[in-house]
């Protein structure tokens, strides 16, 4: 009975070396996990995320901007449709930081965290092109995006909607 305890015993031990020797080089920098991993990126609408709101005939976006990633302050963009095409439209916001562009080779203006957009609006139901583009720390910087909000002052609704046609008329 001795013997097949005993072969038992160098099994179980030869396991536990190989276990032990297999987590050791995985970990000491000769195995897969300690390889370089790309980093995972966010979709945009998860890594730049806005809230709007109407107070005194006045639309509000406010930014929530995931961590390590940012928004270009001269990419904010906005425009009322006028039933042909879009009018860029005047509008303030929150001040960003000054900081060096490897991509543009200039100091930009970014926002890492938050920002807020504020137009005042004049006709009841509007519709805008909100346009921005942001980037990732590590390195990814997504294509500029444009988003359609229609705008209802007198319910004080906003909504996203599709990109509008323009009007042409009778055919």
């Amino acid at each position: 009975m001795q013997a097949p305890l005993s072969a038992l015993i160098r099994t179980l031990s030869t396991l536990a070396l190989l276990l032990l020797a297999s987590t050791s080089f995985a970990s000491n920098g000769f195995g897969s996990s300690s390889l370089q991993q790309e980093p995972e990126f966010l979709p945009v609408d998860e890594a730049y995320q806005y809230f709007t709101r109407i107070e005194d005939s006045t639309l509000y976006i406010d930014w929530i901007i995931a961590d390590e990633y940012y928004l270009y302050h001269d990419k904010f963009k906005m425009a009322l449709y006028n039933g042909e095409g879009f009018d860029k439209q005047d509008f303030t916001s929150t001040d960003g930081i000054v900081q060096y562009d490897e991509i543009f080779e200039k100091d930009v203006e970014i926002h890492y965290q938050s920002a807020q957009l504020s137009l005042p609006l004049n006709s009841n139901n509007s519709i805008v092109r909100l346009g921005f583009q942001g980037c990732a720390d590590a390195g990814l910087c997504y294509p500029p995006q444009n988003h359609y909000l229609q705008i209802d002052l007198n319910q004080g609704l906003v909504d996203k909607v599709e990109k509008p046609q323009a009007n042409r008329g009778p055919e």
